[in-house]
């Protein structure tokens, strides 16, 4: 129903932030939106956190970009705002495969932009031998 999926959003979005900025533990975040909505949802709730990157929808566009950008030689990299659950399940798109390098947020413990990018930009120049304009 509308109001089920408004106490769901409301439930796995309440601390997103500090998800995707690695402060907040992603098992205890489950367990404490479980107690923001009846017990019928807790089985969403799990479902949610436990698969939301499978439900991601592919902008086929911008696959083809990353693509074409390969076959003409660019260097491509991922500089993303992400909880660690997402980041240990992003090869479950094969397009992360075409990427260079990868830098998810939460394993960093920082996100942008209210952290300062350029740890992100150094973190991925450490990792790939490569210096970056930032």
């Amino acid at each position: 129903s509308p109001e089920d999926l408004e106490l769901l959003r409301s439930a796995v979005f309440y601390n997103w932030a500090q998800l995707d900025e690695g402060t907040a533990d992603y098992d205890t975040s489950i367990q404490h939106a479980k107690t923001l909505v009846p017990e019928r949802l807790h089985d969403n709730v799990t479902d949610f956190f436990r698969n939301w990157h499978k439900y991601l929808q592919p902008i086929e566009e911008i696959w083809s970009l990353i693509r074409r950008l390969k076959e003409i030689g660019a260097s491509v990299y991922i500089l993303s705002n992400a909880p660690t659950h997402f980041a240990d399940h992003a090869d479950f798109y094969g397009i992360v495969q075409e990427f260079d390098g990868i830098v998810f947020s939460a394993p960093l413990v920082m996100a942008k932009p209210t952290g300062d990018l350029s740890v992100s930009v150094r973190y991925l120049s450490s990792e790939t031998g490569r210096k970056f304009l930032h």
